[in-house]
This record gives structure tokens, sequence and C-alpha cells, in this order.
């Protein structure tokens, strides 16, 4: 499939963010402001907007998609970096960054793309987020921002509304969720980094080999034990689900690897126990789980030809996805 890649720099607070716009030639507009679909692309802690499946399966897509860097990630700036309250009591170790990246700090990123969303690009296209796909921190984070946004708004969101009652097109209107890898235990995401960062909460942190720089470039960067309790215990999955799975038409896949060493294949079923509810409108399935035999939580597993390192599963996760959506 052809397609086109435009990088873009969304404004957020006193940054931006890093992002690529690509479009499939075969949803090219026929006339000016035409309105397309559009896939979120969104990474996990430690990822980038072309970690693992994500760029090929943006460019296997059907329909357009926005990939992007949250901030203090990969290739999205922070011009300001007091905007990011440092922890007084963390032990930085020598040579690390420090960015609080928080619940609130991502939920800020999605606002800033959903108001980039809302004005037409330079061709008059109109974009309308129909699909979001995340991988693991960013599937969470996805799924909470999904559930604000369904229990402020109706279903389908438009960016603006005259006093004549027209509307400009539909600027959100939630089609698919696709959940790669997400926690569902979140409280369990303490004694996992105490566990690879041994002394984590007595340092109130710890270094990590992360992808946090400008450029994707590898560095060690200080994970505060504040921005990892906040993901622990400030993020209502429960209620999330609830919200979402009472939404009619709306449609989740949820993909895990059998041998995710970080999140536990029951957080996995537990997403099925609770999304294991038909469909308000036609009764059908609202959630399908599939699993990767042999895959880790990045979907990589032991090599099986002589030569090479690991086995790559994530085309089977692209093949899954675009199996799973229809258009």
């Amino acid at each position: 499939m052809s397609y086109t890649e435009t990088v873009v720099n969304i404004p957020v607070r006193t940054h931006t963010l890093g992002g690529i716009l690509t479009t499939p030639s075969s949803s090219a507009p026929t006339d000016a402001g035409a309105v397309k679909e559009l896939a979120l692309i969104i990474h996990g802690f430690g990822g980038h907007k072309d970690y693992i499946y994500q760029r090929q399966l943006a460019r296997e897509l059907p329909i357009a998609s926005l990939r992007f860097d949250f901030s203090s990630c990969g290739d999205s700036s922070i011009t300001n970096s007091t905007e990011f309250t440092e922890d007084p009591s963390a032990n930085q170790g020598q040579g690390a960054t420090y960015y609080f990246r928080g619940r609130e700090s991502d939920l800020d990123d999605f606002a800033a793309i959903l108001a980039w969303l809302a004005k037409p690009q330079p061709d008059g296209t109109h974009y309308t987020l129909t699909t979001l796909i995340g991988h693991s921190r960013g599937s969470l984070l996805m799924m909470h921002w999904a559930a604000q946004l369904l229990r402020t708004h109706s279903p389908v969101v438009s960016a603006n509304e005259s006093l004549s009652g027209q509307s400009d097109p539909p600027l959100v209107n939630l089609k698919y969720i696709v959940n790669c890898a997400s926690r569902f235990q979140t409280h369990l995401i303490i004694p996992n980094f105490e566990r690879n960062f041994p002394g984590f909460l007595t340092n109130r942190g710890g270094n990590a080999r992360n992808v946090r720089q400008a450029n994707g470039v590898y560095g060690n960067i200080w994970v505060p034990v504040t921005e990892i309790e906040d993901l622990a215990f400030n993020v209502p999955i429960l209620n999330d689900i609830e919200t979402i799975k009472l939404t009619p038409g709306l449609k989740l896949l949820s993909i895990y690897g059998l041998e995710d060493r970080i999140v536990p294949l029951d957080d996995a079923y537990s997403y099925e126990k609770f999304f294991a509810t038909p469909d308000a409108t036609n009764n059908t399935a609202l959630h399908r789980l599939v699993i990767i035999p042999e895959a880790d939580h990045n979907y990589y597993g032991p090599p099986k030809i002589v030569g090479e390192k690991r086995s790559n599963y994530n085309p089977i996760v692209i093949k899954t996805i675009l199996e799973f959506l229809q258009f």
C-alpha cells in the first residue's frame, strides 16, 4: 500500500509534541474539505511513535493515522522543564534526566491532539477520530482519556457547533479501541518497578534506560516514585471500563503475549471478563481477546532461526488489528 507521511508539531503547554501523520493513497480526498477517518496510535512507557509495531501498522492501515511522542519522549520537546514538578526527595542518579510524566501530563497531550485535529488541514481535510490503538501504559491512559471523553460528551463529539445548530464534521466518533498489553491491576506496577530497580521505593525512584530524549536517543532517565504512584492509584480503570462498555456500537480488541513478564496474563483475562457484555445496538460481542503464544510484552520471543537474536511477533499484532478493524 502506498502512503504519504507528514511530520507534524502539535503545541501543548509550553512545548510541542512530535508526530507523524500517515495517509494512505487510497484515502486521498476527491474534494476540498473532505472528511477522513483517523486512527490515533499511542506508545507506552519508554517507547516512542515508531516503537515495535506502530510505524508499520500506520503504513498498512486503510485510513489515516497519527502517531506521536508523549511529552518528554522521543521527538517531543520540553522547552520549560520547570512545568514538571520535581520530587525534592528524589535521589537522582548521575547522568539521569528527569521530567515528571504523570497522568495529567498525558491527558494534556491528548487534549492538545484533539485541539489540533479540530482544525482543518492545509488542504481543507477534516479528520474524525474513530480508532484508538495503544500499547501498555499508553493503552491504559488511552482508555482513561476515552472514558473521560465519553462521560463529558455524547459518543459523537463535534469540533464546533453554530448557533443555528449546524456543526462541523464530527471530531470524534469512536468505533474501535485496540488495547495492546495494558495493565488492569494497576497497583502491581509498584512492585514491578521495585523488582526491576532494586531500591526504587527507598530511593524514591530509579534510573531506567529509556527513550525520553530527543530523536529517539536512549539514555538514563530518572523515574520518580511519584510518577508510578500516580499511575498505580489515580486511574479508575473499573469506572472507565463501565463507561466504555455502555457506548453503543463501540468494539474493543485486546492483544497480549503469553510470555509477558511485565503485565500478568491475569490482566488480559480481567479485561475479557469486564468487557464481556453484548453490544447495546446489535447484541454482538463487544470485546475480543487475542493471546499470542511465545510473545513477550513487546511481542518478541526466543529465536527460532539460527543467527537471529529473537523472534518478532509484531507482524501478527498488525495482522490481528487489520482483520479486526472493518472500515
